[in-house]
């Protein structure tokens, strides 16, 4: 049944004119922040589902497979060699398996909106999903939905699995698992939003990387990676979610950003806990969450706890492997309260939090503000972690929010769509 059905041939032209344009704004904007509809859940007025030419102006179905079906606005796409190359700016909703296949967007000025709505796309060759030029890339996980996306180890001049060249911003209730077999996971030019979804990377070189900035507003993130975890050549800002990020213990630190003094690190707010390499970086005095920073020996699998003055647990966490560095912060963490930190094998520290950065051994100053790419060096013979070795985090804070159910899906438990369907 179309849409529009219930109006009267003739009449209500302007009411149907004002309802098509609001249905367009919201998928732009729903899109960014993760609350739209996703096209292939649209239904009418008797639950009838939409027809894609009937929900939103340029949009398609698009369904991988051996044999890849296209439903809807056609113009703009093409497919060569298992390469869907899509230059129109839209909402395309893409779902099933691509093997040694690409989703690339390339439209100067345009606006793509990719649902992923359970993908599993592998390229040997370079980026499973690759934006070249666009005005803005967003990326919609899908609630209920796994997507897997990897690259190979073969050189590339785009370097991780999700890359766009400019903008982009993740949003959704769906899983995103990302394998970056050759260097980073996830990698934009420009600035790199993520408002939610549940993120699960391995990278061999760093997990995120952007050119202009990075900005984390929510969702959950756990970041393996052999270089930095999070390296934003410009500033990094972080307002929400529950972030764990696991990096190589060696020059590299598990937070970066771009050198110069010129760039700032902000938290205002939720979960983040990063190990790794040593780092230098300060968090900017206009930060409204306190940071705690342990520069010490920390071996792999070891626990932390921090305690208020009475004891009380905030804090738990196990360490996925070694590191020189640990950085945690949390809205529990107030200044001016004394508080406990508990660790294998070691004896209980007490401190005061007086200022928004609080430091607790000496850092040796060799991982951060470096900016740029991590040194290839530390990462030679890396590789990253085979389908199926991701494993669930340990001791998530208490009194914080924790990654939802099913954060940690099975790598080998991917939506079998290779049939396209």
């Amino acid at each position: 049944m179309n849409l529009f059905n219930s109006f009267n041939k003739g009449k209500n032209k302007a009411l149907v004119v004002f309802i098509l344009t609001m249905i367009i704004a919201m998928v732009i904007s729903g899109c960014s922040n993760g609350n739209a509809t996703p096209i292939g859940a649209l239904k009418d007025q008797d639950g009838e589902r939409v027809s894609v030419e009937t929900a939103y102006e340029n949009s398609a179905l698009i369904k991988l497979g051996d044999e890849i079906v296209i439903e809807g606005d056609q113009e703009g796409i093409t497919v060569t060699d298992q390469v869907i190359h899509i230059t129109k700016g839209g909402v395309y909703n893409i779902s099933g398996t691509l093997r040694e296949g690409q989703i690339l967007l390339e439209g100067k000025h345009e606006t793509f909106t990719l649902e992923l709505d359970g993908v599993d796309i592998t390229n040997s060759s370079g980026p499973a999903i690759l934006t070249l030029d666009a005005e803005h890339t967003y990326i919609l996980l899908v609630e209920n939905t796994v997507n897997t996306l990897s690259d190979g180890g073969k050189e590339e001049e785009h370097e991780a699995p999700l890359f766009s060249g400019d903008d982009m911003t993740i949003s959704g209730e769906g899983t995103l698992n990302i394998f970056g077999n050759y260097q980073e996971g996830i990698e934009s030019n420009d600035i790199l939003t993520i408002n939610g979804g549940i993120i699960n990377i391995e990278a061999v070189d760093d997990a995120l990387n952007a050119g202009d900035g990075i900005v984390i507003n929510g969702g959950t993130i756990i970041a393996n990676s052999g270089g930095d975890g999070i390296d934003s050549n410009g500033d990094l800002t972080i307002n929400g979610g529950y972030i764990k990020v696991s990096a190589g213990n060696n020059a590299n630190g598990p937070v970066d950003i771009g050198d110069g003094g010129a760039y700032k690190f902000t938290i205002n707010g939720g979960t983040l806990v990063a190990s790794g390499g040593n780092m230098s970086i300060k968090t900017d005095t206009s930060a409204t969450q306190n940071v705690i920073w342990i520069y010490d020996p920390f071996t792999a699998h070891e626990e932390i706890t921090l305690t208020d003055e009475a004891g009380n647990i905030l804090f738990n966490t196990t360490l996925e492997e070694a590191a020189s560095s640990v950085l945690i912060s949390t809205d529990s963490i107030k200044t001016g309260q004394t508080y406990n930190l508990i660790r294998t094998d070691k004896a209980a520290e007490s401190f005061v939090i007086s200022e928004v950065s609080t430091t607790i051994g000496e850092s040796k100053g060799m991982g951060g503000n470096r900016g740029g790419r991590s040194g290839r060096s530390s990462t030679d013979g890396a590789k990253a972690p085979e389908e199926g070795e991701f494993t669930p985090p340990e001791g998530l804070p208490e009194g914080e929010r924790t990654p939802p159910e099913g954060e940690k899906i099975p790598m080998n438990n991917k939506n079998d769509n290779s049939n396209g369907q």
